[in-house]
């Protein structure tokens, strides 16, 4: 690099060294900071509590239907804002292909309200089958199902989670030993 500087640019005949200290004068640091970068959209909830973004349909539940949001989005993820400034959803972008966490408390609560919409549900192929069955089998019945599937998630959620943070321990420490070899046996929902 020293013996390119030395040599004579090819159009100006002036060292190249000197033209280089002759630009550096006139350079700025660049900040230390980082500059965000991020488009400012608005958008409104239709009647089934979603906005489109990037295609994608997201359900917003804490928003009202028709409600005016303003999205704030950034090149990997997503923030919808109400009108006063609450953050209201935070997400990753569609094309991010990261896998998100279905809010199943939230639509329970919703079917708890229209047991007639769980069978046409986009969140309805995400259940076991027999857990589908479950709902659906008697039509009649199926609003005190919904409510009794929330309250087992509610009860059993908490165990699932101190488990897999319990499993998550346990692997860590017999991770260069044996793998651990426990099978546990799926509740029956249905006899």
């Amino acid at each position: 690099m020293e013996k390119v500087r030395q040599r004579l640019h090819y159009e100006k005949n002036v060292l190249i060294d000197e033209l280089w200290k002759e630009d550096k004068e006139h350079l700025t640091a660049l900040p230390l900071t980082d500059l965000p970068i991020y488009s400012v959209k608005s958008a409104k909830v239709n009647k089934y509590g979603e906005i489109e973004v990037d295609g994608d349909k997201f359900v917003i539940h804490k928003a009202r239907m028709k409600q005016a949001l303003v999205l704030k989005i950034e090149w990997d993820r997503f923030t919808c804002f109400t009108s006063d400034g609450e953050i209201v959803y935070q997400e990753d972008r569609p094309y991010m292909n990261t896998k998100r966490a279905i809010p199943w408390n939230d639509i329970l609560i919703d079917w708890e309200k229209k047991p007639r919409s769980v069978r046409y549900s986009r969140f309805f192929k995400y259940l076991p089958e027999r857990v589908q069955a479950y709902l659906t089998i008697r039509p009649e019945e199926t609003r005190s199902r919904v409510k009794g599937i929330k309250k087992l998630l509610e009860k059993y959620m908490i165990i699932a989670y101190e488990l897999s943070h319990m499993c998550g321990v346990l692997s860590q420490s017999v991770r260069k030993s044996e793998p651990l070899s426990a099978e546990l046996e799926p509740a029956r929902l249905i006899k």
